[in-house]
């Protein structure tokens, strides 16, 4: 399989969509290798989780928020030419900036995930908390707008990734 194009993550997007609008949960497990996937496969699961402490993990990194987004990206992809299985990425809060939260869609929606699970919690390291207010965003060096929602930060988060759910 070759490098997922959007219409190859569309369906897998609708599945999980789907699934959300009908509160039937799909039955998820942790994958950070093609092996790992063709194992889910075998076994029955609906869908494969990426979290930092697997691909962590698996690179031999401590699972401190080290990541980026070429580390998770390369993991996907080779989820992605294994298996026909949604991949849900964990991205933990994406460092912290709204700026790397949208390379981290864009980049991982590209190489094949079917959805994103972004914390807005703060980092260890003293990052942002969405709820936070202006003044913890303008502290990372954020380009967030002042008076911008929760919701409307997601949004433009989204509006980078070439997927829409």
């Amino acid at each position: 399989m070759s490098t997922p194009t959007e219409a190859d993550v569309a369906p897998l997007a609708a599945r999980l969509a789907a699934a959300g609008r009908t509160r039937c949960p799909l039955q998820a497990i942790g994958a950070a290798s093609a092996v790992a996937a063709k194992v889910a496969v075998e076994t029955g699961f609906d869908a494969l989780w990426v979290s930092g402490l697997e691909v962590s993990t698996a690179l031999g990194l401590p699972d401190e928020n080290v990541l980026g987004p070429r580390d998770l990206a390369d993991t996907v992809l080779a989820l992605s030419r294994t298996t026909s299985l949604p991949v849900i990425v964990d991205v933990d809060n994406a460092g912290g900036a709204v700026a790397t939260a949208r390379r981290f869609a864009g980049d991982l929606t590209c190489a094949g995930a079917a959805a994103l699970c972004l914390e807005d919690s703060a980092s260890v390291d003293g990052g942002v908390r969405a709820d936070a207010g202006h003044d913890a965003w303008s502290d990372t060096g954020s380009t967030a707008c002042a008076d911008c929602s929760v919701e409307e930060e997601v949004q433009h988060c989204t509006a980078a990734a070439p997927v829409r759910f």
